[in-house]
């Protein structure tokens, strides 16, 4: 059975290990920090075992929203990207993805684009490659304003989007089909309602796709170039207005800024 695999696979680790010298010991240490903290490695309880702590840091692999530090009035952005090759072939091992997120703040909204560009690196549809058809959802805050799903610069319709709400999340899924040797632009734009107090923190999280360890996603916040803005992650670009900056797409990205308005 899979339990039994694991289980075989772990046994084999630890036996390993016994053998290990203390310098490659810190180093396996290491690069296991790396894994748990970059959400390519996650710890799963067995049998109902409860593991608070591991729930505490994040490794078991939860999905949650956004926080603010130290702001009275907080405005959270979770918006979380999941592929799932739904053929019978294995095209997502030769399939790219560019991720773009803009931010765009005004005096009672905060509007959200999400857009990710597919390129499938097949060349022709020989098993194990070939089209990818990939079942993508988006995951984002339960109160968003959907305003447009797009696929190759189309908005979808209606019946072309299935709506979920979770407890924390609402989910917004779609087919999407990216044919060997070409790109599929797709993008999801949403809007959430801003409060009215003159100073608020604002906190953007990009959870990532285990497994996915390649590209580097750019976020753009725009805001009035009036108002004032302090940010503790240095970004690529700042500017009036303006806030660049380059993610990794191998490990969660999260900014998070305190806006002072003025009118």
């Amino acid at each position: 059975t899979t339990k039994s695999f694991y289980l075989d696979v772990f046994g084999a680790m630890l036996t390993k290990t016994q053998n290990l010298s203390e310098d490659k010991f810190g180093q396996l240490e290491s690069v296991i920090l790396d894994g748990l903290e970059s959400r390519q490695i996650m710890i799963f309880p067995i049998g109902g075992t409860d593991l608070p702590n591991i729930v505490a840091t994040g490794w078991n692999g939860d999905l949650k929203p956004a926080s603010c530090l130290g702001s009275v009035v907080c405005v959270t952005d979770t918006v979380y990207a999941v592929s799932s090759n739904v053929g019978i072939n294995k095209a997502n091992s030769s399939v790219d993805q560019k991720m773009l997120v803009d931010i765009s703040l005004s005096a009672s909204t905060v509007e959200t684009s999400l857009s990710i560009v597919f390129k499938n690196k097949a060349q022709g549809n020989t098993w194990p490659l070939g089209n990818y058809k990939n079942y993508l959802r988006f995951y984002i805050p339960k109160d968003s304003k959907i305003k447009r799903v797009v696929v190759n610069d189309k908005a979808l319709g209606p019946e072309n989007i299935r709506t979920t709400l979770t407890e924390e999340f609402m989910e917004v899924g779609i087919l999407v089909n990216i044919p060997a040797g070409q790109q599929t632009p797709v993008g999801i734009n949403f809007s959430r309602d801003l409060p009215e107090a003159g100073r608020f923190g604002y906190s953007l999280s990009l959870p990532n796709q285990p497994g996915l360890e390649s590209g580097t996603p750019g976020v753009t916040v725009r805001y009035p170039p009036i108002w004032l803005a302090q940010t503790a992650k240095p970004a690529a670009v700042a500017a009036a207005g303006l806030l660049r900056y380059n993610g990794d797409i191998s490990k969660p990205f999260k900014v998070s800024v305190d806006f002072l308005k003025h009118d």
